[in-house]
């Protein structure tokens, strides 16, 4: 298989939408941390003080007065940002149209992507000193706590605690314009391999996008909360369909990257054990906070209603899935179904069970379709030789 995208884009639509909301909670936390650092600063004996010994652990790299202009990016709009969020802003909102236009819904996806040109060129937004890009390599590995010998102690804690905060505001930020560049340029090449590769056009929208080029016969990955049942019967047009992978026209998706499978078996688990109550609301509830995310902020959400309910199995499938969108750490498989019909089927299944299954497939059969929008295949059973093994 010559086309290698470890984690593709599914869906740009999904991804922008959530982008936007990622960037409107960084311009809130730089906000916050702005006015946080104003209080700070209004005692400046105190600041210059404290200056020192900032420059002291990060070897003169860093004072409050960089901080602050760095934050100064975010704040008076010099950095751009805001024009970036409109532009997100935008893009989602007319993606949500009944009646979308392509045409100008294109145009605006250029537009993000010379944003990302603009601003990581020789004079852009990214290069500046006082950057987060910058400043997140400046404070890699800084031992603030050091701090506490050397800063009065009537400040030490309040200090402290502001440098670590914005440590982690410049990490994330600069995590996730890296990301986002990343995967912009990899929708480059995607559209590059299939303009190179035209073999066929996928049948489930997107149509026109070919089939990545490939051997006669490849070996594609299927993750299944039913890996060994299958392993025993095979693939056949009326097995049942449980979890995710199924398609229409009895055909079941394939991924072509064992990586992306073992993604869509991790989180298989994660969701037996939250129907069976082994995974419980606290523990994700935690993942949300180790990863700095607004978990405050995201149980406000209309879906828990009446606040939410650690000991509610979906509403604690609705927070991981949530989590799985704006987390730093994981990737995200994309569950595009999340109703309480599709979470029941999960209830009372044996993690045991879960598995990915590797399967030698008839690339030239007529039942192999390609879903560009999400790169998988579709393969229908007749096109399945054997399955190899199942991990």
């Amino acid at each position: 298989m010559n086309e290698a995208v470890v984690t593709p884009i599914h869906d740009i639509y999904k991804y922008i939408k959530v982008r936007q909301k990622q960037l409107d909670q960084i311009l809130s936390k730089s906000s916050e941390l702005s006015q946080n650092l104003t209080k700070i600063m209004s005692d400046r004996d105190m600041v210059d003080d404290v200056n020192y010994e900032i420059k002291r652990v990060t070897e003169g790299e860093l004072d409050f007065d960089e901080i602050e202009s760095s934050l100064r990016l975010f704040k008076d709009g010099s950095g751009d940002y805001n024009y970036l969020q409109d532009l997100l802003s935008q893009f989602n909102k007319l993606a949500s149209e009944e009646k979308v236009d392509s045409e100008y819904l294109t145009q605006l996806f250029s537009y993000i992507k010379q944003w990302f040109e603009r601003s990581a060129g020789e004079h852009g937004i990214f290069s500046r000193y006082n950057s987060p890009y910058n400043m997140a390599g400046r404070v890699e590995n800084v031992d603030w706590d050091s701090l506490s010998e050397h800063v009065d102690s009537d400040y030490s804690e309040i200090i402290i605690s502001f440098l670590k905060d914005v440590t982690l505001f410049y990490q994330v930020t600069n995590k996730f314009f890296k990301d986002f560049q990343r995967k912009l340029d990899e929708t480059d090449e995607w559209k590059k391999q299939v303009r190179d590769n035209p073999k066929g056009q996928s049948e489930y929208g997107d149509t026109g996008h070919g089939i990545p080029s490939s051997e006669d016969v490849e070996t594609l990955y299927h993750a299944s909360i039913n890996a060994h049942t299958l392993a025993k019967t095979g693939f056949q047009s009326n097995f049942e369909r449980k979890g995710m992978g199924g398609g229409p026209d009895d055909t079941t998706s394939f991924t072509h990257d064992f990586e992306v499978a073992r993604t869509i078996a991790r989180t298989l688990r994660d969701i037996v054990a939250i129907a069976n109550g082994e995974l419980t609301g606290n523990t994700v509830m935690q993942w949300w906070r180790d990863d700095g995310l607004d978990l405050k902020k995201e149980l406000e959400d209309p879906e828990y209603r009446n606040g939410f309910d650690p000991g509610d199995p979906y509403q604690v499938f609705y927070l991981y899935n949530r989590y799985l969108w704006f987390n730093n750490i994981r990737e995200n498989p994309l569950l595009m179904d999340t109703s309480k019909e599709f979470f029941q089927q999960f209830k009372g299944s044996n993690l045991k069970d879960i598995g990915i299954i590797s399967a030698k497939v008839n690339m030239k059969h007529p039942g192999v379709s390609y879903n560009a929008s999400e790169k998988e295949f579709r393969v229908h059973p007749d096109s399945i030789l054997g399955i190899e093994k199942v991990m």
